[in-house]
């Protein structure tokens, strides 16, 4: 599938002063190569995230279309992130959802 086709589902934030960009889902010792790294605080955005040997991956946006990118969310079978992961929300959607709770608060109002 053409990364023009796909849609961004989630925003990541860098929880590491050098968090390693790969070119594929995998570690070095598995063939993976670091591409750059990124800056504590540094934002991402990820088409989706997969699990790969008990590892989740999160597949990036690339800086240079066409080319793949990945980052590593977590390490296998353990609470330390490397990323904080939040949902992606378009603007139609935080509408959507900010008229969803005006009208939930009306009619707390009326009861």
């Amino acid at each position: 599938m053409n990364q023009a086709d796909l849609e961004i589902k989630y925003v990541l934030y860098s929880k590491t002063n050098r968090l390693p960009i790969l070119d594929r889902p995998r570690p070095r010792s598995e063939g993976g190569n670091e591409k750059r790294y990124e800056a504590k605080g540094a934002r991402l955005f990820a088409y989706e995230i997969v699990d790969i040997e008990g590892v989740p991956y999160a597949s990036l946006v690339p800086r240079v279309p066409g080319q793949d990118e990945w980052v590593r969310v977590s390490e296998a079978g353990s609470d330390e992130m490397w990323c904080k992961v939040v949902e992606y929300k378009t603007r139609e959607t935080l509408i959507a959802d900010a008229l969803n709770r005006i009208a939930d608060a009306l009619e707390k109002l009326e009861k």
